[in-house]
């Protein structure tokens, strides 16, 4: 039994990774200068995939803080989290910050998920 549980479990999730392969998602974020925000992303290290930025960040408006990963609140085994990115507004105007859901070590390989965030400081 837990190995059919284990071997539905991981259809769904491959399931979920190849839908997720197609939704990109563009959000407008307004901060305040000086401020600090979170973006929060669905995540699932037990997959090998984790949340990476995908180009450079614009140092005269934003500054990365940090990240950290944030484990499921389901006990279940293989349950997602959700990754915590944290940034700066350093200066006013408007970037982007792209991030891509990859594993690592898949040097061609394409990413499950991209994430575009257009970020309005003022």
């Amino acid at each position: 039994m837990k190995k059919l549980i284990a071997l539905f479990l991981f259809a769904l999730l491959t399931l979920a990774v190849s839908v997720a392969a197609t939704a990109d998602v563009d959000v407008v974020v307004h901060e305040k200068l000086h401020k600090k925000f979170e973006i929060a992303l669905a995540a699932n290290p037990t997959t090998g995939y984790g949340w990476q930025l995908d180009g450079k960040l614009d140092p005269k408006l934003l500054k990365l803080v940090g990240s950290r990963y944030s484990g499921p609140r389901s006990k279940l085994v293989g349950a997602g989290g959700e990754e915590l990115w944290t940034f700066q507004a350093v200066g006013r105007g408007k970037s982007r910050i792209g991030l891509r859901y990859v594993r690592p070590w898949e040097k061609d390989g394409k990413p499950a998920r991209n994430c575009v965030y257009e970020i309005v400081i003022k």
